[in-house]
């Protein structure tokens, strides 16, 4: 395994982002995207520090921004047929990062191509990034494998959408809970691991059945990790409500848009506009 990323002091942080600010100033930014100071300090972290491999990344991620267009996008996927994907935000844990949440049987399982799976994440992480408050610059991922088949378990598609979050969004990925992981996605899991870096294994844990409302109640304040357990548990033997998770639910009922402070926020908000 590869060293832990050091972490250099405070000084020479400012001392590196601002040699990274001058290599940058001439780069076309259309979308105003490293007028935040963390995304230098992101990139320079993804990098070890190294100012020129920095730049690289950076002017690549500002040339795909310029022709990928990612601020307005919206997944047309989901848009032309609700449910395609079932990647949603749902939340934020103690830290005030962005949960994410995603289960194999609400979504689309076959006929899922790299195209359609890099666009539903940029549309996620793009949309994801305003709601985020404070210090908080990183998302968590709640991966769901129930209704998980053979055909769902695809490393080329996790390849194709990892190469774009590496390279254009470094060090957004707090950590991923895997739940229900059965034995089928060994294999896939064992293929990813040639492709994701150290780093990024690290953030990934496995979570047991019986270790699920610990581990929520650890990292989620208590109405979301109360919602998490009980979207869990009733996608286990999916209802027609949780299908279309997308939808308000009858009144009364849970609702799988996300934790009730989320929809009130967000979600509400978003629909009436």
């Amino acid at each position: 395994g590869r060293m832990p990323r050091r972490v250099p002091p405070q000084e020479e942080v400012d001392k590196l982002s601002a040699e990274l600010r001058e290599l940058i100033k001439d780069l076309p930014d259309q979308d105003g995207y490293t007028k935040e100071p963390l995304t230098l300090v992101r990139y320079l972290r993804a990098r070890d520090w190294d100012v020129h491999a920095a730049f690289k990344q950076l002017r690549d991620s500002l040339e795909w921004r310029a022709e990928y267009k990612p601020m307005g996008i919206t997944c047309t996927f989901c848009t032309e047929r609700p449910g395609y994907h079932s990647w949603r935000q749902v939340g934020f844990d103690k830290q005030g990062r962005a949960v994410t949440y995603s289960c194999i049987s609400q979504g689309k399982t076959s006929g899922l191509v790299p195209e359609d799976c890099i666009m539903h994440a940029v549309y996620l992480l793009e949309n994801m990034v305003p709601s985020l408050a404070g210090s908080a610059e990183s998302y968590v991922w709640v991966l769901d494998f129930t209704g998980i088949t053979m055909v769902s378990c695809n490393p080329r598609l996790a390849a194709a959408t990892n190469r774009v979050m590496s390279r254009h969004y470094p060090e957004r990925l707090g950590y991923a809970l895997l739940l229900n992981a059965p034995w089928i996605f060994n294999a896939t899991w064992i293929a990813m691991k040639t492709f994701l870096d150290a780093e990024t294994v690290a953030k990934i844990t496995f979570i047991k059945d019986h270790d699920l409302d610990s581990s929520f109640t650890e990292r989620f304040p208590p109405e979301l990790a109360t919602w998490m357990a009980e979207e869990v548990r009733i996608n286990k033997v999916i209802t027609p409500e949780q299908i279309t998770f997308w939808k308000p639910p009858t009144p009364g009922a849970h609702d799988p848009r996300g934790c009730s402070s989320y929809v009130r926020e967000y979600i509400e908000p978003a629909v009436a506009a």
